[in-house]
């Protein structure tokens, strides 16, 4: 199996991600673009329409005390009342736009985290064993909407200060040349500090997530339900507590590192913008000496040098914060392209009818983990006919569970092939597979919903077939204690949610069993899913399971080997090789690796049976 690494391109700004994005939006909502592209033209162009109103303002009120002969309170007036409904406009506007800017991040939240949880629950099962993998998740998750939208609106902003920079501008340059350039010196430095370190910020995130994963860990094992009695048993809380805090303080340490280095930059901008402010006042002043200046002009002027320098600033500012935001859309899309590459790569279009299904064939099959130069597996070869009962057994890390998931296609082989009778299991669709194949393995998942979910999830096509659920339920053992519980099938299940039944494991085992019943697959793997079970209790379910399923084909892993008898043959692996294969007995009579596994769990109980024999007969003498 080949995994190609996530494309994380060189972080330049790359417009074509944000068009990609914009495209996005438009899909969802047309009109909300629309909308902002029109807020935004008039939000540019209104300050220097306060400026000028301003402007006559005062020279009307100027006039108004010098008893001027052409000097009238009705212009006041008027000005006045324009200054107050652009004002009450403005406002309007701005709250129309929250609101609306609110409405398409739910929408954007909820469609970018389907596509996410979708990429997410559709990559091959190998990509979880890559760190790489974990940490991508981590970044682009949480708060999709206003992260995505980010960028687009940064982009309004920008045309927006654009606007407004130009429309001074050009005032500016109507009353001397020197004004302009004085306050676009400014801008220069800061638009380089801006983007400077609105790339550091991005790349302190990129490289700091591995550290916040762990401290995010950290915190759920100190927060949840399922850790804390394990906790509290080992005195786990300080040492957590003290690994978590150091965690926290060290990338906490590195980030207060990276603001003071750019804040100490902002306080030298800053003084050059004041001194630049300070050589346009002097302009100002010297303008005002060579010809006629109102009051009004040099109040506008003074105004339209101060407004330059805050535009400008702000596009060094939105400059930066969109390549900032632009690198997590990027990151965002990249996740969606994460390729899949598989080693014989063929199209999976054959369609396989199991109930004609004869044999699963083995051959050379070879697979290492993603990064591993180690083989899990190695030269596996074996046959399984249609209704047989297989047993695999071996140690723990023998292979067992990753030949499994092999067979079930959740790993891409990396040498070998397995055939559906004579059929590449490569060529075969992946529904088809899922369809007929069902497993249940140690670690199945117990959700925190009602019995009949969890039974129902084994077939989400047949979920509301109560009938059948409670006929699985019946087979595996489970309706027993179900039918006892308040509301039956309908009760749920954990506290997550705060109204559920606790269920002992051996009854979430037989909720497990019913899962795998319900989903009546041809093939049925089971993966040690009776490990909570006693070895008697086991030794039922296993024998009543093959009652069960007799016409189907069954592949069990049970660390138990007195349950392997049952089977109508064993495997035995080691070190991802299969190098024992027979019945019960053949095995025992081969007196290799099977026979010591087997006696040596066999004394463990004969062992137990003399102890308690000894002590009765003690017990016996005293009496």
């Amino acid at each position: 199996m080949k995994i190609k690494p996530i494309p994380f391109r060189s972080f330049n700004m790359n417009f074509k991600t944000i068009m990609a994005a914009i495209k996005f939006v438009i899909k969802i909502d047309k009109q909300w673009l629309v909308f902002s592209i029109c807020i935004s033209c008039f939000r540019g162009i209104n300050p220097l329409i306060t400026l000028w109103l301003s402007k006559q303002l005062i020279d009307s009120i100027v006039e108004i005390l010098q008893h001027k002969a052409n000097s009238s309170y009705a212009d006041v007036f008027w000005i006045l009342l324009a200054q107050v409904l652009i004002s009450i406009f403005a406002a309007a506007l701005r709250k129309i736009k929250e609101l609306l800017d609110r409405s398409i991040e739910i929408k954007l939240n909820h469609d970018l985290q389907k596509m996410i949880s979708k990429k997410a629950s559709t990559v091959p099962l190998a990509y979880y064993d890559l760190p790489e993998f974990h940490d991508h998740m981590e970044r682009i998750k949480g708060a999709q909407g206003s992260r995505f939208l980010s960028p687009i609106k940064g982009l309004l902003s920008l045309a927006e200060s654009i606007i407004t920079t130009c429309s001074f501008l050009i005032f500016l340059i109507s009353t001397h040349w020197m004004l302009t350039i004085l306050s676009v010196l400014a801008a220069i430095p800061i638009m380089v500090m801006q983007t400077k370190y609105g790339k550091e910020r991005f790349w302190f995130q990129y490289t700091q997530t591995p550290l916040a994963r762990e401290t995010n860990y950290i915190t759920n094992l100190l927060n949840e339900r399922d850790f804390a009695k394990e906790i509290r048993l080992f005195g786990l809380q300080e040492y957590l507590l003290d690994r978590w805090s150091k965690k926290f303080k060290k990338n906490a340490s590195e980030s207060l590192k990276l603001l003071r280095k750019e804040k100490y930059s902002q306080i030298a901008l800053d003084g050059l913008t004041a001194i630049l402010y300070a050589c346009s006042v002097g302009v100002i002043v010297w303008l005002a000496k060579k010809k006629t200046l109102t009051i009004g002009d040099f109040v506008a002027i003074g105004q339209a040098v101060q407004g330059t320098q805050s535009s400008i600033n702000q596009i060094s500012v939105l400059l930066s914060s969109l390549y900032e935001e632009n690198l997590y859309i990027k990151d965002f899309f990249d996740f969606l392209d994460y390729e899949y590459l598989p080693s014989n790569s063929k199209t999976q279009e054959i369609q396989v009818d199991w109930s004609f299904v004869d044999q699963i064939s083995l051959k050379n099959v070879s697979f290492k983990y993603p990064g591993q130069t180690k083989y899990s597996l190695k030269n596996v070869s074996f046959d399984i006919k249609k209704g047989e009962k297989i047993a695999i057994v071996g140690e723990n890390g023998s292979g067992k569970t990753t030949l499994v998931k092999c067979l079930l296609g959740l790993y891409d082989i990396t040498e070998g092939r397995i055939f559906i009778d004579n059929i590449d299991i490569k060529e075969v669709k992946q529904n088809s597979i899922r369809e007929n194949i069902t497993a249940i393995f140690q670690d199945f998942v117990k959700y925190p919903f009602s019995i009949s979910d969890n039974i129902g999830f084994g077939n989400v096509k047949n979920i509301h077939d109560v009938e059948q659920i409670k006929l699985a339920s019946c087979k595996s053992g489970a309706d027993v204690f179900i039918r006892k519980l308040p509301d039956e099938y309908e009760t749920n299940l954990g506290q997550l949610f705060g109204d559920g039944v606790d269920l002992s494991g051996g009854q979430w085992q037989k909720i497990a069993l019913s899962r795998a019943l319900f989903r009546n697959g041809q093939v049925v793997i089971l993966d040690e899913p009776t490990s909570a079970l006693d070895p008697k209790a086991e030794m039922e379910v296993f024998g009543n399971f093959k009652t069960l399923v007799k016409d189907k084909t069954v592949i069990f892993i049970s660390h138990r080997l007195a349950a392997a008898r049952l089977a109508d043959r064993i495997l035995v692996l080691k070190d991802g090789q299969v190098i024992e294969e027979g019945n019960h007995q053949q095995l025992m009579n081969l007196g290799k690796e099977y026979y010591k596994m087997f006696m040596s769990q066999a004394r463990w109980y004969i062992s137990d049976v003399e102890s308690e024999e000894t002590e009765e007969e003690k017990w016996s003498i005293q009496v």
